[in-house]
Parts: structure tokens; sequence; C-alpha cells
């Protein structure tokens, strides 16, 4: 998650985006072998995730991270 959302990474402590990371995983299991294709429902993700409403603009920086 981290190499495909690296600005997230770096705005959000490692606690938060490895907390963040694992929550989104259990939610949206990988359907694909390939972890560079792994996270585009991210955004949404936090967008509705109750610990990123402190970082309202997280959301749009993670849509940033996947172009």
């Amino acid at each position: 998650m981290l190499a495909n959302f690296p600005t997230v990474g770096r705005l959000a402590s490692d606690e938060w985006f490895r907390a963040a990371a694992f929550e989104y995983a259990c939610r949206f299991p990988p359907d694909d072998a390939r972890p560079l294709r792994y996270g585009r429902e991210f955004p949404a993700f936090l967008r509705a995730f109750e610990p990123a409403r402190a970082l309202p603009y997280l959301a749009n920086i993670a849509r940033l991270d996947l172009m």
C-alpha cells in the first residue's frame, strides 16, 4: 500500500497509515496478484474512514497518488 500511496504515507504517521492500510485490506482483499494494482478503492475508503476525518484532504491526495 505504501508503494501505491507514497504521498498519503508521508502526510500521515507510519502508525496511522499501517492501521488504515490494515483496515482497508480487511474490507477489500486483493483481487489481483499484481500489488501495484491494489488500492483502487483506497481514496473512497479514506473519505468514509472515521480516523481520516481529521485529514479531509487525504482522500484527494490518495486519488492523485493513483495517477
